[in-house]
């Protein structure tokens, strides 16, 4: 299983504003593309899991999920990068 609907049920907390994967570091305050040129926004932690969800859509998944089904995200044009 992939993407992470069973959270929606859980309390969702702020996290912290850097998740290191894969040599990747992905910011809290920040918005990512994936290869297919999808933008990922940050949702917040629960259960200690970084979760992540595409633009208009409402499933979480958990970053490493994301990362391993999509590819390494890219910043999407954040101008104070």
């Amino acid at each position: 299983m992939t993407d992470i609907e069973a959270f929606e049920s859980f309390t969702i907390k702020p996290g912290p504003s850097t998740t290191l994967y894969r040599n990747g570091s992905y910011r809290s305050d920040r918005e990512y593309l994936d290869a297919s040129g999808d933008r990922w926004v940050y949702v917040g932690l629960c259960d200690g899991d970084p979760l992540w969800r595409r633009e208009n859509e409402q499933t979480m998944w958990v970053i490493n999920a994301v990362v391993d089904q999509f590819g390494p995200l890219t910043e999407a044009g954040n101008p104070d990068a």
